[in-house]
């Protein structure tokens, strides 16, 4: 995977993390007796999925950028 591809890939798991934040947060206000627009426990999968793709994309960039000489 070339640099420019792992830039763009973790700039759209983060703008998804934002969202999926947004989403979790409109979710957690429920009034008593109604059930949550989406289920929690898959959103929070869905977080720790493309938290860990993040991080992934992340730590590779890094070690690219600190390993190019200039």
């Amino acid at each position: 995977m070339k640099l420019a591809e792992a830039l763009i890939q973790r700039a759209d798991a983060q703008t998804k993390l934002t969202q999926l934040k947004t989403r979790m947060q409109n979710n957690i206000k429920v009034q008593e007796g109604e059930l949550p627009a989406e289920d929690f426990a898959e959103l929070l999968s869905w977080d720790n999925t493309l938290t860990d793709e993040f991080t992934t994309l992340a730590k590779r960039t890094n070690k690219t950028n600190a390993t190019t000489p200039m």
